[in-house]
């Protein structure tokens, strides 16, 4: 079935919402990101106190994120040992391998990231095997469509154009032969190391010109994305020497390296508060769910050291900034194959993007 809303499902389509998590079936929802998904997940518990009702996120930011007053939220055995009484919580995936944990209805939230994911593995076929009613909740489907007895909702509205952009790692050179005179095509791959100095200089001569220039300083954030904590933290020291630069290096559901935060700075960035830092670096860890808070624009750049980062990810992490005065823009650095010879349809549409990937 499909629903058009103009803004969040609560607002229209709360009862149809309600009546699918109250179904005998396994759903697969999708909606938009930004529509209201989990704060309808929330008003259904609060409607139906009957029910017992688990909203699973796949990490734990995303589970401290959505904390509300009056409503149980945490993770690992003792929470679910101290809460197994509570008729709604929020926690993570892997609760559900606890003996004390037992739902009615499991709300399984960035649903898509049960395709594929490393992290996750053990616990994927426990959740499709369990006995309760399964509700997988996405903004990107395509990749989890084909799970079998799985009644789809769509809930739709029109679709944002984003901008990005594609930009290959490999470094082509076209030289002279000395000895046949004939002119010869010469690659390499780039290495991330320097890409990310490249990207690093851009930015600082970039304020360079403008205060020269006698205009007012355009502050964007860096926003880099590199799944190798090794390159992370060289980057991170280099860039750091210079004392100006406000970087912090966030991986593995925890605050890798701050440099000259306090312990409050520290729990903005935890959710995904990125006021007053110039760069951010991170492997996948933002990738789903988390929105993030800023006071000016976001510039992207997402390097994979080897092949073309997932599409799914990519979807994902261009809607982190929302319902905002300042935009994201997402550059993506990989080997693209026969995207080098194909004009790719990034207009924001997810089903389209993946087709094309």
């Amino acid at each position: 079935m499909q629903y058009n809303i103009k803004d969040y499902i609560g607002e229209s389509h709360q009862d149809v919402f309600d009546s699918i998590l109250l179904s005998q079936d396994n759903n697969l929802i999708v909606a938009p990101t930004e529509s209201g998904k989990t704060s309808s997940v929330k008003t259904f518990a609060k409607n139906h106190p009957d029910k017992r009702v688990a909203l699973l996120c796949p990490m734990q930011t995303l589970v401290d994120n959505l904390k509300v007053s009056g409503v149980a939220s945490g993770y690992g055995s003792d929470f679910i040992y101290f809460h197994t009484g509570e008729n709604f919580i929020i926690t993570t995936w892997d609760s559900i391998q606890y003996k004390d944990f037992n739902y009615d209805i499991l709300v399984i939230d960035e649903a898509h990231l049960l395709a594929g994911h490393a992290g996750f593995r053990k616990i994927i076929p426990m959740i499709l095997e369990s006995k309760c009613k399964l509700k997988l909740i996405t903004a990107t489907p395509d990749i989890i469509d084909q799970l079998p007895d799985f009644k789809r909702a769509d809930f739709l509205k029109p679709l944002v154009s984003r901008e990005v952009n594609l930009y290959s790692m490999t470094q082509v050179i076209n030289q002279k032969d000395e000895e046949t005179n004939k002119e010869i095509r010469i690659e390499s791959k780039i290495p991330v190391a320097i890409q990310l100095m490249t990207i690093y200089e851009k930015w600082r001569w970039d304020r360079i010109d403008i205060d020269n220039s006698g205009k007012t300083t355009e502050k964007k954030t860096i926003f880099i994305r590199v799944n190798n904590k090794g390159v992370l933290k060289d980057f991170y020291k280099e860039i750091t020497k210079n004392k100006e630069v406000k970087a912090v290096m966030y991986y593995s559901d925890r605050l890798g390296e701050i440099h000259s935060m306090s312990t409050e700075e520290t729990e903005r960035l935890k959710k995904g508060d990125f006021r007053g830092i110039d760069f951010v670096l991170c492997t996948s860890i933002y990738d789903a769910g988390l929105s993030f808070t800023v006071d000016r624009n976001v510039e992207a750049h997402c390097i994979a050291q080897f092949n073309m980062p997932n599409p799914i990810d990519m979807v994902q992490l261009i809607a982190r900034v929302r319902k905002s005065e300042y935009t994201m823009s997402l550059n993506i650095y990989g080997d693209f194959g026969l995207l080098e010879n194909v004009e790719p349809n990034l207009s924001g549409n997810a089903h389209n993007l993946v087709k094309t990937m």
